[in-house]
């Protein structure tokens, strides 16, 4: 386990489900796998996909939803731990699709990690009672309606970028 993650573990008598010690593969792989020569400065391929004009927020942004349904369905169940998850998602989703500024976002702000991070503190407080239904269905009808507008910005601004002339 990476350093942060252990940390919040080691004092635990828990054990973590086999599930979200597997997420933290996938974690680690988007916002931790390399480190930068020279540095003890950690990326993943989050930065790295984000420097694909358009499509790369759109992967990210399916990545780390995924870990966020994956992360609610073992554990995460209220509604702060929750909200503060979605609002990471949308940060990271929002700056990550400017270009240039999202894919320097993207070094920082590591919202896979903050959330897993979440995740791991929440399950060890056991914190899994209750339900959050009554917020989740609005959050992803609101996550549905900011992708799809996110997806119909980028083809205006390929098709406006593609009527002008030199």
């Amino acid at each position: 386990m990476s350093n942060d993650i252990q940390h919040i573990n080691q004092d635990s008598s828990k054990k973590l489900p086999v599930q979200l010690q597997q997420l933290e593969k996938l974690v680690n792989l988007m916002d931790n796998a390399f480190t930068i020569p020279g540095t003890k400065y950690k990326i993943g391929l989050d930065p790295i996909i984000n420097l694909i004009p358009g499509l790369g927020w759109v992967v990210d942004f399916f990545i780390s939803f995924y870990l966020f349904l994956a992360m609610y369905k073992n554990g995460s169940a209220q509604k702060n731990i929750v909200f503060k998850m979605f609002s990471n998602i949308i940060l990271d989703s929002l700056v990550g699709a400017i270009p240039i500024i999202g894919t320097v976002f993207d070094f920082a702000f590591k919202a896979n990690r903050r959330n897993y991070k979440l995740a791991i503190e929440h399950f060890e407080d056991g914190k899994h009672s209750g339900s959050i239904w009554i917020i989740l269905i609005p959050m992803l009808v609101f996550l549905f309606l900011f992708f799809a507008a996110m997806l119909y910005f980028i083809f205006y601004l390929f098709k406006t970028l593609n009527q002008i002339t030199i």
